[in-house]
């Protein structure tokens, strides 16, 4: 159990780091963040995880003199585990967490971002989850690339975005996102959209329906 304001992993730097979670874990956390320069940063989840965490951020939201570019950041359940498990909530334990899976790099590099469920069960309470957004500045980033993929579990999310370009990100700090469905997922959400570009940089979001339930109240492009 670890309980903490902000958890950075990699923070900005070109060491590559990889995290072994312990066989049961819960992490209470204002930010959880993956993040390095030029180098690969893996969170291996263990057979019982909990993550009690308001922001996470795949990409991102490090502390201001750190760079985060040119990396790929990853989070999956290690191999060899019977039926492991992830619950996702908000700090206090119950509310909703919100999420960043793919935030472009923040000088001119493309970020790529993985949160790959696919070795275990998920049990997410979500608010806002973007998949692939572009770094949103209009002076200097890079390409956000995220990809959620979900094989059993449920995802409960309030509004979902794949692939997403904020208003003023310049053309160069394009988005894509995807999201991958397979084995007996669901996921839900209250408002579903794809390829959100409010910037002059491209947005495209995909989502791939290879198995599982896609429930949308309002799904949208």
């Amino acid at each position: 159990v670890s309980t903490l304001n902000y958890f950075y992993l990699g923070s900005g730097h070109d060491d590559p780091v990889d995290l072994y979670l312990a066989i049961s874990n819960r992490i209470t956390a204002n930010r959880f963040t993956i993040g390095g320069w030029n180098c690969a940063d893996t969170v291996y989840l263990g057979p019982t995880n909990a993550l009690h965490v308001n922001q996470i951020t795949f990409g991102g939201d490090v502390p201001s003199s750190g760079q985060i570019n040119n990396g790929a950041m990853v989070m999956r359940f290690r191999a060899g585990l019977s039926n492991p498990s992830l619950i996702i909530r908000g700090s206090n334990g119950t509310g909703r967490a919100n999420m960043i899976v793919g935030m472009g790099g923040n000088q001119n590099g493309l970020n790529t971002s993985t949160l790959d469920l696919s070795g275990g069960n998920v049990d997410a309470l979500i608010g806002t989850l973007i998949i692939g957004q572009g770094y949103p500045s209009g002076s200097q980033g890079g390409e956000g690339r995220g990809t959620m993929t979900i094989v059993a579990g449920s995802v409960d999310a309030t509004n979902v975005t794949v692939g997403y370009t904020a208003t003023g990100t310049q053309s160069n700090n394009p988005a894509k996102g995807f999201l991958n469905l397979q084995g007996t997922g669901i996921f839900g959400a209250d408002v579903l959209t794809l390829s959100d570009q409010m910037g002059s940089a491209v947005a495209t979001g995909t989502v791939n329906l290879a198995g599982g339930t896609l429930k949308a109240a309002v799904m949208q492009k």
